[in-house]
C-alpha cells in the first residue's frame, strides 16, 4: 500500500486542483481519496509519502506513441541491429513512467525483415 499525504489532486474534471488531500493506492488501484487523513496499518509494506503542497495527477494514458524512434536518431535506429533497436527505447519508457503515464499503447517499430 502507498499513501500520498497532503497533495493537491487534479482529477481531469474539475476546473481547479483539490485542497490538500490524501490518496491510498493498493496494488495498482486507487482505493481511497480523502480530504481527511487516511488511517493505515503501518505494517512493513505500507509506504507513506508526504508530498506537502505538491500536485498529483494520477493515470495519464498515451494512446499513440512510437518509442522506437524517441531514444535515438532515426538513422541510427535503422542501421543498428534489431536487439539494440529493441532495448534502446527502455529509457524512454522509464521517462514516460516518471512523467505520470501509466498506460502506453505502443504502435511498433522496425519489422524483423
Amino acid at each position: 500500500m502507498v499513501v500520498f499525504q497532503k497533495v493537491f489532486l487534479i482529477d481531469g474534471v474539475s476546473d481547479a486542483c483539490s485542497g490538500p488531500s490524501e490518496e491510498l493506492i493498493c496494488g495498482n488501484i486507487i482505493a481511497t481519496i480523502s480530504d481527511t487523513p487516511i488511517s493505515v496499518d503501518r505494517r512493513g509494506d505500507t509506504v507513506v509519502i508526504d508530498r506537502t503542497r505538491e500536485t498529483l495527477l494520477p493515470g495519464l494514458i498515451e494512446v499513440s506513441i512510437h518509442v522506437m524512434f524517441m531514444g535515438s536518431a532515426q538513422q541510427q535506429m535503422l542501421l543498428e541491429d534489431f536487439d539494440f533497436a529493441t532495448i534502446a527505447p527502455a529509457k524512454v519508457d522509464e521517462d514516460l513512467l516518471m512523467r505520470g503515464f501509466v498506460t502506453v499503447r505502443y504502435l511498433g517499430g522496425r519489422s524483423l525483415d
